[in-house]
């Protein structure tokens, strides 16, 4: 099983590169502190595959909600302007028909 994480994450890892990502793969610093609140040491903590793997998985759930939003805000843009495009379209013919030329003139 460890062998088929190991795999997914090279996938994920490999399509998200060639999409042109940054990858910042650094070691965290964890702080040892002793019973008096003094630090000990800080050493740098080693990420194995289990990690990258679940950091993977949050950059792609990242991506997947930025898409899903990104294709929302066109899709209300687009309804958006047909909106006002339809609502333009029908003032001009209102104010182009006989009847109100009929009003216009009469005021």
């Amino acid at each position: 099983m460890f062998e088929l994480m190991r795999e997914l994450f090279q996938i994920l890892n490999d399509a998200r590169r060639r999409r042109g990502s940054i990858d910042f793969d650094l070691n965290e610093a964890e702080v040892i502190i002793d019973a008096g609140g003094v630090v000990e040491a800080i050493i740098a903590l080693q990420r194995n595959v289990a990690h990258r793997l679940i950091e993977e998985f949050m950059l792609l759930a990242n991506e997947t909600v930025a898409h899903a939003t990104s294709k929302r805000r066109a899709r209300r843009r687009s309804i958006a302007s047909t909106r006002s495009r339809t609502s333009s379209r029908s003032r001009s013919s209102r104010s182009s028909s006989p009847a109100s030329a009929t009003a216009s003139a009469r005021r």
